[in-house]
């Protein structure tokens, strides 16, 4: 019934498409049950003040048609200087229709403080407010960098209509609770039309100031200068200080006047230091030409800006990486955390690249992570996963070349003497039982004769032994062993390894027996006939690997235990003992093992 009776409100033959709407106008004059008669005006109800600027207080008021709240600025004292000041600024913004600047209701040029600008009263913080009060999250920042971008749509706007601010800074930027993003203060701004007639004398905020703003002329300054402070209020934003800074005025205003680049910290992006410095450049020309461009600029920025945040976790991980593959001896969850920091870091530097493909940055990085795990790979032995990895890097450094070139040479020389080993096998099957046998059985003997020697003397003191029976004990030890390096030689020498490492024994075995001819005829004493051939005994045997795996050990250890002789006499016996046993067990088990002969 409800329904029936409003349909017979509407005057139908008013009613020309189902599609129009239904307005106040179209209803029979009978349902209209009030007084319709309009209200009388009534004056703003000025409250309290909102804020104070240079010249100028800004008031809370409200207005009663239509029932708003607004903001009327008035002068703090009256002169023609300041009024005309007002009066441009009001008339500027009124000019200006767009979301990021404050639209102007009325100018009231009558009355007891005039000129009186009322304005959209709006809320929120500044620009400058937020960064002091933020924690420095990237959610902050990009938050700011997003308002500048919208501050850069206003300037845009305002230079199509010949206007620079010339004022842009943290402060005259405010930002909504429900994102709304203001340029406020065009107390200053300049029509690029009336310049010649205005005043000439330095205005703006030094801090922020275009170096051609220094003439003080507005005719000097154009949509570049506003592009300038833009850099200026970026630089503020990412470094939390001013452009340009100073003890004193005039300091300020020489770095003004220079516009030097600035060095950012590594935190702050490559993208945006470099816009911030060319938006800052001392030539205008080489500055971004429009606010759109550097507003572009900035988006640019934003997109790549997840590729930075992955590509900083991932360096924490190439950090560790390099620091677990510096370790000579890393132990097992070590090495586990090596593959597992190089998976993520390279991961992730890859991801940064799939959002960024020339990211520069996130390039070097995944290089400098697979250079690294190739590196780790290499001192472990393992050629082909190294160069695998090398394959994907553009840039090698030449260290590593040189470092997988020379093994990658060793281990051709390897697998070739392997080769002339299997194929003397083949062609010499019967012959490795015997060589062993007449090897090992000449080593021993060896070894044996150099220990029936050392014990014919009841006195620790080596002294007591004659030169003349050290040189028969170096001639006894090599009458077994030479008729194993002539029956054997064949097999000793099918490589380049096995043909240094008998060089090395034989070489020091003849050493030493010359060594003591020499020390009998000069009859030297015999401690030091001792130490002397410790010495040259180590020298040949370093000389022997990798046919002798431990082939520098067993060196070193003939060195140490000569030095030792050499300091503490006492130590004689017990050190060529262990010297024996240990050439014993080195030279026949790891000898045979390593090149199975």
């Amino acid at each position: 019934m409800s329904n029936v009776h409003a349909i017979s409100t509407i005057n139908l033959s008013t009613i020309d498409a189902l599609t129009d709407t239904i307005r106040y106008t179209d209803l029979k004059t009978t349902v209209f049950r009030r007084n319709y008669d309009l209200p009388s005006p009534k004056k703003l109800e000025i409250k309290e003040p909102l804020g104070q600027g240079g010249m100028g207080v800004v008031y809370l008021a409200n207005q009663a048609h239509p029932k708003r709240e607004v903001a009327i600025k008035r002068l703090k004292k009256v002169s023609k200087v300041l009024q005309w000041a007002l009066y441009q600024e009001a008339m500027i913004m009124g000019a200006l229709e767009h979301p990021t600047i404050i639209p102007v209701h009325k100018l009231h040029l009558t009355g007891d403080h005039v000129p009186e600008v009322v304005m959209k009263r709006v809320q929120g913080q500044s620009m400058m407010d937020l960064l002091e009060n933020s924690e420095g999250t990237d959610a902050e920042q990009r938050k700011l960098l997003n308002a500048l971008c919208r501050v850069c749509n206003g300037l845009e706007y305002a230079h199509s209509k010949n206007i620079i601010h010339r004022d842009v800074k943290l402060d005259n930027i405010m930002i909504g609770a429900f994102g709304e993003v203001y340029l406020l203060d065009w107390g200053i701004a300049v029509q690029k039309a009336e310049a010649i007639s205005l005043p000439v004398g330095l205005v703006g905020t030094p801090a922020y100031m275009a170096p051609e703003m220094l003439s003080g002329d507005p005719k000097d300054v154009d949509v570049r200068t506003d592009v300038y402070l833009l850099g200026s209020t970026l630089h503020h934003i990412l470094t939390g200080l001013p452009r340009h800074s100073g003890d004193n005025l005039e300091d300020v205003l020489e770095s003004v006047k220079r516009s030097e680049p600035y060095v950012y910290d590594d935190d702050i992006s490559d993208m945006l230091g470099e816009l911030i410095n060319a938006a800052c450049h001392l030539d205008p020309d080489l500055r971004p030409q429009t606010a759109g461009a550097f507003r572009a600029r900035i988006l640019e920025s934003l997109e790549y800006s997840q590729a930075y945040m992955i590509s900083r976790a991932a360096l924490t991980d190439l950090e560790e990486l390099e620091r677990l593959v510096s370790i000579s001896h890393p132990s097992k969850s070590e090495r586990h955390a090596i593959h597992r920091h190089f998976n993520r870091s390279r991961f992730g530097f890859e991801q940064s690249l799939d959002i960024w493909p020339d990211f520069e940055e996130g390039k070097e990085r995944l290089e400098q992570s697979i250079s690294c795990m190739a590196k780790h790979y290499l001192s472990l032995g393992q050629i082909e996963a190294a160069q695998q990895l090398l394959d994907d890097v553009t840039t090698v450094s030449p260290l590593l070349k040189l470092e997988l070139k020379r093994q990658q040479k060793v281990k051709a020389q390897m697998d070739q003497d392997v080769e002339e080993i299997r194929r003397y096998k083949m062609s010499n099957p019967t012959s490795t039982q015997l060589f062993r046998f007449i090897f090992t059985a000449s080593v021993v003997m060896s070894c044996g004769i150099f220990m029936y020697y050392l014990f014919q003397v009841d006195d620790l003191n080596p002294n007591k032994l004659s030169p003349r029976l050290l040189f028969y004990q170096s001639i006894a030890m090599t009458l077994p062993i030479a008729p194993a390096f002539l029956v054997a030689r064949s097999r000793l020498l099918a490589n380049a390894n096995g043909r240094r490492a008998a060089m090395g024994v034989s070489g020091a075995l003849v050493a030493m027996l010359l060594h003591r001819w020499v020390a009998m005829s000069y009859d030297e004493i015999p401690a030091s006939i001792i130490v002397t051939d410790l010495f040259i005994i180590g020298l040949g045997l370093m000389n022997t690997t990798p046919a002798i795996r431990y082939g520098r050990w067993l060196g070193f250890l003939c060195v140490s235990v000569g030095i030792l002789n050499h300091l503490l006499p006492i130590t004689f016996w017990p050190g060529s003992l262990i010297v024996s046993v240990a050439i014993v067990v080195c030279i026949v088990g790891d000898w045979t093992r390593n090149w199975n002969v």
